[in-house]
């Protein structure tokens, strides 16, 4: 089974909408391609009707990407409970297809603790490379109003194009400075995630080695 997005001509058409699920089989015959949301409204696509489809609900597309049937989905025909108990499970799913992924992606514990080294230094970087345009743009700022102090004491009129640079590197510098506080949360909000993370591989890594192959 594959997914892959494709641009998709979804048009009415009226007496080719379906809507009783059993005449579209549970698999790929005809070179049809199915359509879904899941329970946090992002949309699939493939080739052959999942067990999440079925669940919410799908639309058969043919091979020109047009819509031919809309299956009403299980969930929608339940109550609220079973629903809850549904988005529930798929929350489980993508939690473990997620460990699953980061098993496979990283070996071992230090080849993980590398990656995440990589990602702090790298909003470390961000940080840095802020520092230095605040402090050019502070350079700039004080050579202009220098200038500007210097005409008044010469009682000579300040160009408007003196002033508008000013203004200029003014708003610049706020947003440089702005920019900087909220690089610095982000960094202590990373290096949050990336110790829980850590904490949370180590025992994934743990339990692998524990189960028989």
């Amino acid at each position: 089974m594959y997914k892959h997005r494709h641009p998709l001509a979804v048009i009415a058409m009226g007496s080719f909408i379906l809507a009783v699920a059993p005449q579209v089989q549970p698999h790929n015959s005809g070179g049809s391609h199915y359509t879904w949301f899941d329970m946090r409204g992002q949309k699939h696509y493939s080739d052959q009707i999942t067990k999440a489809a079925i669940r919410n609900g799908y639309e058969v597309l043919n091979k020109q990407g047009i819509v031919v049937a809309r299956i009403e989905g299980e969930t929608t025909r339940k109550d609220p409970a079973t629903s809850k108990r549904v988005t529930e499970q798929d929350d489980l799913d993508i939690k473990q297809r997620h460990d699953m992924e980061l098993l496979h992606a990283y070996p071992d514990v230090a080849t993980f603790k590398a990656m995440q080294h990589w990602m702090l230094k790298r909003a470390d970087m961000q940080i840095n490379n802020t520092q230095i345009n605040i402090r050019a743009q502070k350079t700039a700022l004080i050579a202009l109003l220098k200038q500007a102090a210097y005409l008044q004491d010469c009682s000579k009129p300040i160009p408007a194009t003196l002033s508008s640079h000013i203004d200029k590197v003014q708003a610049t510098l706020i947003q440089q400075r702005t920019n900087f506080k909220h690089l610095k949360h982000k960094r202590a909000l990373l290096a949050q995630h990336a110790a829980k993370q850590l904490q949370h591989f180590r025992k994934l890594k743990s339990r692998s080695k524990s189960m028989p192959d």
